[in-house]
């Protein structure tokens, strides 16, 4: 039993929660140009920019959420008001035994919550439910032992088939964080004066590369094209150079980049503050100036990945330091030294994150719901370069994270690449209103990519966001000419994306200024 969560991407984290867990300048929909953009302005290269025959949302439902207080509470009844806009569900998580390779639960109740999630077939008949397989805390060894010979791959395959079976799953998705990983030690929170540690002694490399394609070729075989097979896959190259991207992309169904945790604040080297999930690269120091959303995806179409097997990774919390004493506007920036507020537990006491949140209850993040009850609302300054929002609490806590504004925006950068749609991690996070769930993220994202929401199981309203449909092309627009790639303001309430053309409007009751070569609607 796991009373535990945690949140995998680009960083590795020293300290986590066990569990099996997910390890997700604005730009809008213009005409496909056969290029890849890069954070300089175009760049060369081919790929395959496929336009999804429609756009998808999936989400994480985390199994370890039934044992949150209330009203962080989440079980597959709070799934009901959102179902009817998902055309997925990724259950996380699953394990096998690696020893026999065997598919088993991890929570007593996840065979309840398949047959309920399962119910709900009724309510939204196209949806699927698919167990997601791994996570960071599941051993990276025991994905290298089982595909590492043909028995072992054989007793998973045989399993795997049965447990689909028996329990009407529709597919799997694997979260192997990584192949040819190095051994590392996780920190265990199991309570606040509970907190173990766990060694995992890694992949074995270069045999995990092939041997992991050779797994999923064999997979495929087995089950034929019907059945869902999905990839959780990493936001770093250093990282994702372990898969066979192209290869492995003509053999699965889709690509969930882990968009997020680009930077963490539990860990002690991490002391000044930098963006959860940069849209763009963000002016920070060191390495996390490096990479960004746009940094993954473009590497994984440069190397052969089809647009329309992209899910884009969205994370529905943020990452917090303590960084006290700011003043006016000293908040709105990144590369600001934090100072350890001794408010975590055990080994995380050390660390720059900030108090962990009371249904979260991990040190340095909040989920959008926690952001809600500390910041009064998920108001906040947007960061004209990476496009990620800050906010500022008056007891010294300083936040990133992604508000119904920048998730607007990553959402129409979904759909500008011809990408297959958008994940959240995780389901449970999203807004909560007066003790009920009211899913502001997860319905504008549904929106915004063209599905719809039941009126009878729907406990949410729109919300106002920047208008993103544009309202001209580049081939009718000269406004661009000559200006340098970026955002403009053509007016108080409109700005227009060059050199796309495209013209948007700000949210109802705020106004267009402009910041260099990129816009800030407030």
């Amino acid at each position: 039993m796991f009373n535990v969560s945690h949140f995998c991407g680009l960083h590795l984290h020293l300290y986590l929660y066990l569990c099996f867990c997910l390890s997700l300048s604005l730009v809008f929909a213009s005409s496909p140009k056969q290029t890849l953009q890069q954070e300089g302005g175009w760049g060369k290269g081919e790929h395959l920019r496929i336009p999804p025959t429609k756009y998808k949302f999936a989400g994480y439902f985390p199994n370890w959420a039934q044992y949150r207080v209330a009203p962080y509470t989440y079980t597959p009844e709070n799934l009901s008001p959102i179902i009817s806009g998902m055309n997925y569900v990724l259950y996380g998580f699953g394990k096998f035994d690696p020893k026999t390779f065997q598919v088993e639960p991890v929570e007593p109740k996840d065979p309840d919550f398949y047959q309920q999630i399962n119910q709900m077939k009724s309510q939204n008949p196209s949806l699927k439910l698919i167990l997601s397989i791994g996570g960071w805390n599941f051993d990276s060894a025991y994905f290298s032992w089982m595909v590492g010979s043909k028995n072992n791959r054989t007793m998973f395959i045989r399993s795997a088939v049965a447990y689909l079976q028996r329990y009407n799953l529709d597919g799997y998705d694997f979260d192997w964080e990584f192949p040819c990983s190095p051994p590392r030690t996780d920190y265990v929170k199991l309570a606040c004066d509970n907190i173990v540690n766990h060694t995992d002694v890694g992949g074995r490399c270069p045999d995990d590369i092939d041997n992991y394609y050779t797994f999923i070729q064999e997979l495929r075989q087995k089950v034929g094209p019907k059945v869902w097979i999905s990839i959780a896959g990493q936001a770093s190259q250093r990282y994702y150079q372990f898969f066979k991207l192209k290869e492995l992309s003509a053999l699965i169904d889709m690509w969930h980049i882990m968009t997020y945790d680009y930077t963490v604040s539990d860990i002690p080297d991490s002391s000044f503050t930098a963006p959860n999930a940069p849209l763009f690269n963000p002016k920070v120091q060191g390495d996390a100036g490096n990479w960004s959303v746009n940094t993954t995806v473009m590497g994984y179409l440069a190397a052969g990945v089809p647009s329309n097997k992209i899910m884009l990774g969205t994370a529905l919390y943020g990452h917090t330091w303590y960084v006290p004493g700011l003043s006016q506007n000293a908040w709105k920036q990144y590369n600001l030294t934090a100072t350890i507020q001794n408010e975590c537990c055990g080994v995380f006491r050390s660390t720059y994150g900030a108090k962990y949140g009371p249904g979260s209850q991990l040190c340095g993040t909040l989920m959008l719901s926690e952001i809600q009850d500390k910041f009064g609302s998920l108001d906040g300054y947007l960061d004209p370069q990476s496009q990620t929002v800050i906010a500022y609490s008056s007891d010294g806590v300083w936040i990133s994270f992604d508000n119904i504004n920048s998730l607007v925006i990553k959402t129409e950068y979904a759909k500008k690449y011809n990408l297959a749609g958008v994940f959240v991690f995780d389901v449970t996070m999203d807004t909560i209103t007066n003790g009920r769930f009211t899913y502001e993220a997860m319905t504008k994202i549904i929106t915004l990519l063209g599905g719809t929401i039941s009126t009878t199981s729907s406990t949410t309203s729109p919300t106002t966001t920047p208008t993103t449909t544009p309202t001209t092309s580049p081939t009718t627009s000269n406004f661009c000419n000559g200006k340098p790639d970026g955002m403009y303001c053509i007016d108080t309430t409109h700005f227009e994306w060059c050199p796309q053309g495209d013209i948007m409007a700000c949210a109802t009751g705020t106004t267009c200024h402009q910041n260099g070569d990129s816009i800030i609607c407030e």
